[in-house]
């Protein structure tokens, strides 16, 4: 399976084994990397027993800015993982 494949590749080039009881805070966007790397660490994370936590920044720059910020919300709900969450908002002065 890939998935063991890709745990494999990370722990011949880690040593998770130091992450015992550690935190880690993890950004993601919302988007396909950010979301399998979750993944990826939170699967791993119960075997060496560390911590993650989410955090995302909401630029609202585009119409997906919000579905990005609720799947990553979601994400950290449905998994019971801290979410930090900041929101920005930027307005463009025309001159």
């Amino acid at each position: 399976m890939l998935l063991d494949k890709i745990y494999k590749e990370i722990l011949d080039q880690t040593s998770l084994s130091n992450l015992k009881k550690k935190k880690i805070l993890l950004a993601v966007s919302g988007g396909i990397d950010s979301v399998f790397l979750y993944y990826i660490l939170k699967e791993i994370s119960i075997k060496y027993d560390f911590i993650i936590s989410l955090a995302h920044v909401n630029y609202n720059s585009n119409q997906n800015s919000q579905d990005a910020m609720r799947l990553c919300l979601k994400l950290a709900e449905k998994y019971k993982h801290i979410f930090y969450l900041r929101n920005n908002y930027f307005s463009i002065k025309k001159t």
